[in-house]
């Protein structure tokens, strides 16, 4: 029955906006101007607040990734679709805009890489002072956290990764090839 009333209908689209201006010419003659939003695009509906990026990177100075998802959901925050923050979500919000990751370092320690190229010798061989507590050694647990590496199991590489050791200009290590001080 509308279709009788209606003579046709021009779409304008606004190009600084996301809108469309229907133009509806009558059988009389009359005209009239419906304003429609347009919805906004799939990627712009699940891209993650720029209040929450911006909270991740205040964060992100002072808090690990795990301590971070622990904070957002503490606060009650939710992602774009209405979950939980997970670590994965974290780690993609930093990836995407740059945000540089924490140093949990402190002055005087070095990494695994640092200590091994400064004595000039393997990584293994340090992992092996670690485990004979030849070194003072702290790495990153579960949630995030720094603990005295004490804890090391053997076998579990992903556990070797943010090792830190203290290097203090006293320390001397006896080894075949190394002898001296730091």
């Amino acid at each position: 029955m509308l279709r009788l009333l209606i003579r046709d209908i021009t779409v304008e689209k606004l190009l600084d906006q996301r809108q469309l201006v229907l133009h509806v010419r009558w059988q009389g003659g009359a005209c009239n101007d419906i304003t429609v939003n347009l919805p906004r695009p799939v990627a712009e509906a699940i891209r993650c607040p720029a209040a929450i990026v911006e909270q991740v990177r205040g964060l992100s100075q002072r808090l690990s990734d795990l301590q971070i998802v622990a904070h957002l959901n503490q606060e009650g925050l939710r992602s774009p679709h209405g979950k939980p923050f997970t670590l994965a979500m974290i780690k993609w919000i930093r990836y995407k805009y740059a945000i540089p990751p924490t140093c949990l370092m402190r002055r005087d320690e070095l990494t695994v890489q640092q200590l091994a190229k400064r004595l000039r010798v393997s990584t293994h061989v340090v992992y092996y002072w670690i485990e004979r507590r030849i070194v003072e050694a702290r790495k990153l647990d579960s949630r995030g956290g720094v603990v005295d590496y004490a804890g090391h199991q053997q076998g579990t590489r992903t556990a070797r990764l943010g090792v830190y050791f203290r290097a203090p200009e006293a320390a001397t290590f006896q080894h075949s090839t190394v002898r001296g001080a730091l």
